[in-house]
């Protein structure tokens, strides 16, 4: 997504996606966030005070921006971004955002997740690699 998309969000209530670095666990990994100042908040993130798992996982590219008449309806975007992705990636342990802004791993899996699949996740067995 070209980055021109940021400038006419301005001042408008947005959910988004970033696809971050993986660090050394994986090939790359998810933050989903709502706001309503997009220019602000994601160079927040590319420096590194944005959230705490981008400061460990620096955005890479902007996935999906999309606007909102209310914060409340952002938020849910938000929640449904995550959710979203938990479900494409199967490791909820990639994916931050959707009020999970945590860096270590929740204390319990999304909700939805089963507890076989947990308990997979867990193992350190390589997942199958999808393209964002």
């Amino acid at each position: 997504m070209p980055l021109s998309d940021i400038h006419h969000c301005r001042g408008k209530r947005v959910a988004y996606v970033l696809r971050c670095s993986g660090g050394s666990r994986w090939p790359y990994t998810i933050y989903c966030g709502s706001t309503s100042d997009v220019e602000v908040r994601i160079l927040d993130h590319a420096m590194g005070t944005g959230a705490m798992f981008c400061k460990e996982y620096p955005p890479q590219e902007l996935l999906s921006l999309t606007t909102h008449e209310t914060m409340e309806a952002a938020l849910c975007a938000e929640v449904a971004n995550a959710n979203l992705w938990y479900g494409k990636l199967r490791d909820y342990r990639r994916v931050k955002g959707g009020r999970l802004n945590m860096v270590e791993d929740p204390p319990h899996a999304p909700r939805g997740f089963l507890q076989a699949e947990r308990a997979s996740s867990v193992d350190s067995t390589p997942f199958e690699e999808t393209s964002p």
